[in-house]
């Protein structure tokens, strides 16, 4: 399984350099983004719905964005009762019942054009369904749903 994810990601760092050209090139590469875990071993991206709590590093990469060298992410996180997110530069906004999270940031673009960002799960986050929805600058991409296990 690990092969086909390094060419999906290879594909897609390739496509996101193009995707400064003309609109006629944006048009046949849309933005795209993908989830995965990244094990610790690791720096590879594998796509999945579920999330094991004990190595839990959930990421997403997103492709073919062109919102400058640094984009405004909004990420919309809903989680089971009693969910917590911190990160350092980032404004985190939570109900009551911390089951929905609004988190602002910046990211910078990697080397490969690619924006990217990981969020280590633990023991202490609650298990169960997950709801990831995340806007980089104008363009918001459609909610992943994910599970965290143990």
């Amino acid at each position: 399984m690990k092969t086909p994810v390094l060419l999906t990601l290879m594909f897609a760092a390739a496509t996101a350099v193009a995707a400064d050209k003309p609109d006629t090139q944006a048009e046949t590469n849309p933005p795209q983004i993908i989830f995965g875990t990244v094990s610790q071993n690791s720096n590879t991206l594998t796509p999945t719905t579920e999330v094991n709590q004990k190595d839990g590093r959930y990421c997403w990469v997103a492709v073919n964005v062109n919102a400058g060298s640094k984009a405004a992410v909004e990420e919309f996180q809903q989680t089971p009762a009693g969910g917590s997110y911190t990160a350092p530069n980032a404004s985190i906004d939570s109900n009551a019942l911390r089951t929905q999270h609004k988190i602002n940031f910046y990211a910078t673009r990697n080397e490969r054009g690619e924006y990217n960002h990981c969020w280590l799960y633990g023991n202490t986050d609650p298990l169960g369904d997950y709801e990831t929805t995340v806007r980089i600058g104008d363009i918001q991409f459609p909610p992943i749903k994910w599970k965290l296990i143990r």
